[in-house]
């Protein structure tokens, strides 16, 4: 089974120039950076309440980087 972090990672790669969350406008470098502590913390934790909360904020994140997204290419075909 692959790490969190090996999932992320090829997640966050396929989407190449596409997705850079170190300098891009839709995600701020906090954000960026909670993301890898939260992969980070997901692939070791063992209690499952803690594991579903550190999941729940992760998705909440990237959620809002996705409404984002879907935003600015609303915005993109209009222009």
């Amino acid at each position: 089974m692959q790490s969190f972090k090996s999932v992320f990672d090829i997640e966050h790669t396929k989407h190449g120039a596409d997705c850079n969350t170190a300098a891009s406008v839709t995600m701020n470098k906090a954000d960026s950076e909670r993301i890898r502590e939260l992969c980070a913390l997901i692939d070791k934790e063992q209690d499952r309440r803690r594991f579903l909360a550190l999941v729940k904020e992760l998705n909440d994140i990237l959620s809002a980087k996705d409404a984002r997204l879907q935003g600015s290419n609303r915005a993109g075909e209009e222009s």
